[in-house]
């Protein structure tokens, strides 16, 4: 084992040792890991802390191997905005094809019949996963799924008209250039 400088609680280095765990579980290596290094064949695609890793992925292998569950299509133009069948994103980047990556807490779910926030969409639910970390919702815009969070004030049904609103700070936009297609 080597030894490498490592920041202890009290903001001090300390001489901890370093430990490897390769894995294939994501929630195991995000839940242990101070910095994760994501290996496609061949060579590194992605080293960084676990909530970069997830909230910016380097490309959609990535994206796909944490298993993000919104990958989105669509068109950046000239200004960076990308629109798709969740509207206009803004951001910046090359124009071209662009996918829009993120985690389901980019999205909530509500009810609601009409768009009132102005990055928000009208949807169906599609889909309730119920599980202990709590519910998931995916919802039908256009002929994408995108899978969400339910507003707690919301006890979704399959069939309802959902309003999704989006949290920009929480959605990732990758060019083509980047996405590793």
């Amino acid at each position: 084992i080597a030894r490498s400088p490592a920041v202890g609680l009290s903001g001090n280095y300390d001489s901890s040792p370093a430990v490897l765990l390769v894995t294939h579980d994501v929630d195991e290596a995000v839940a242990l890991a101070h910095r994760i290094i994501v290996l496609q064949p061949g060579a590194i695609a992605q080293d960084a802390a676990p909530h970069v890793l997830l909230a910016q992925p380097a490309s959609l292998a990535v994206a796909r191997l944490l298993g993000l569950p919104n990958v989105i299509p669509g068109v950046r133009d000239q200004r960076g905005v990308m629109s798709c069948v969740l509207g206009s994103i803004p951001g910046h980047g090359p124009a071209g094809p662009a996918w829009l990556v993120s985690r389901a807490d980019a999205f909530v779910a509500s009810a609601g019949s009409a768009v009132s926030a102005p990055h928000a969409v009208m949807g169906v639910a599609s889909a309730v996963h119920e599980r202990v970390s709590g519910a998931t919702v995916h919802v039908r815009v256009g002929d994408q799924l995108v899978v969400a969070l339910p507003d707690r004030h919301f006890p979704p049904s399959v069939g309802a008209e959902v309003v999704l609103t989006i949290d920009l700070s929480r959605v990732h936009v990758l060019s083509e250039a980047s996405a590793g297609v």
